[in-house]
């Protein structure tokens, strides 16, 4: 289902920073949960993606990102860069909106399966690999991390405008009790002190994917990983951030529940063995990222469904589900 939160048409025409109208023979919707998207097709049977940013990713907001993906496509086959516009530009306005344009990635995303732990995990210390050089080619970049974020309110939620939205629905979700608001205060207040805790010394920072899961990973065929798209929350940040996302969208079940710490173990092992090991600091800091992790989802599913994307109940409840399993969690 095509679930575009600010949906719009575009003609050939709008493609014309980049491509010429002629050569355009369809711009077709793809599913797209934030940001509308589309794909592309020419005449010559080459094949884009266009993304069209929601109206408050302005020029600033979205830079950063993609400077990000270019840098790391010059270096990692699997990694498609934005396309350049005729003028070298790596983004465009359209209907008033930043737009960038992308190679289409043949290929089977992870939701069916043929993405491997193993090859997702060996997929993500080979980004934070190269990110140790790529990091120093953007050490200009100005990216916040999430050490920095206010979690009570901030560009992906606000703690009051969620608590409201959970109390009035909270016959809408199978797991709600009474003070569940104040502890997410709580876990919020907490959350902004632990992280500033953390000795940052012993934490490697690198430019990160910011959002690695299965749809996002595109393999062949034979399981080879052949695209790793949508670098819409990439930041120069701990490393150990990805590996945490990684851990709950590959050891978990739905919507990153029921984490199954044998594997977690296991990802972490392929992890490190194409890779660099973690640091003692890395390794006992990732149960409290899970934890920072799934308070993040949780909060920015409220968050969005409250501002008008299409509601997705079992899909809220199990954000809830997962951050209530993980809010406590201590060792991995």
């Amino acid at each position: 289902m095509i679930q575009h939160k600010f949906p719009l048409e575009i003609a050939s025409t709008g493609l014309s920073p980049w491509l010429s109208p002629d050569d355009v023979t369809s711009v077709a919707p793809l599913p797209g949960w934030h940001n509308s998207i589309f794909r592309v097709d020419l005449v010559t049977g080459d094949r884009y993606v266009l993304k069209v940013h929601v109206p408050d990713e302005d020029s600033d907001f979205v830079e950063p990102t993609l400077r990000i993906a270019d840098a790391y496509a010059s270096v990692l086959p699997f990694v498609p860069g934005p396309v350049r516009t005729r003028d070298g530009a790596l983004k465009a306005t359209i209907e008033r909106r930043v737009a960038t344009l992308w190679p289409f990635v043949e290929g089977q995303n992870g939701e069916t399966k043929a993405v491997t732990n193993e090859v997702a995990a060996k997929c993500l210390a080979a980004i934070h690999t190269a990110g140790l050089e790529v990091g120093r080619q953007l050490s200009d970049l100005d990216s916040e991390t999430w050490v920095e974020k206010s979690w009570r309110a901030n560009s992906r939620w606000n703690l009051e405008t969620n608590g409201a939205f959970l109390y009035a629905n909270r016959e809408r979700y199978e797991l709600w009790r009474d003070h569940l608001v104040d502890e997410l205060r709580v876990s919020c207040d907490e959350l902004a002190v632990e992280l500033r805790k953390v000795d940052i010394d012993h934490m490697t920072a690198v430019p990160i994917h910011g959002d690695f899961y299965p749809n996002n990973l595109m393999s062949s065929a034979s399981g080879q990983m052949v695209g790793v798209i949508d670098w819409d929350e990439s930041r120069i940040d701990w490393r150990t951030w990805d590996l945490a996302n990684g851990l709950l969208e590959f050891c978990a079940g739905p919507a990153g529940t029921q984490l199954d710490v044998t594997s977690a173990r296991e990802f972490i092992g392929y992890y490190e063995a194409a890779g660099s090991a973690l640091t003692e600091t890395e390794r006992a800091t990732l149960p409290l990222l899970l934890r920072a992790r799934k308070l993040d989802e949780l909060m920015y599913s409220i968050a969005e469904t409250e501002s008008g994307a299409v509601e997705d109940w079992e899909y809220l409840n199990q954000s809830l589900e997962g951050w209530l399993e993980v809010r406590n969690l201590e060792r991995l």
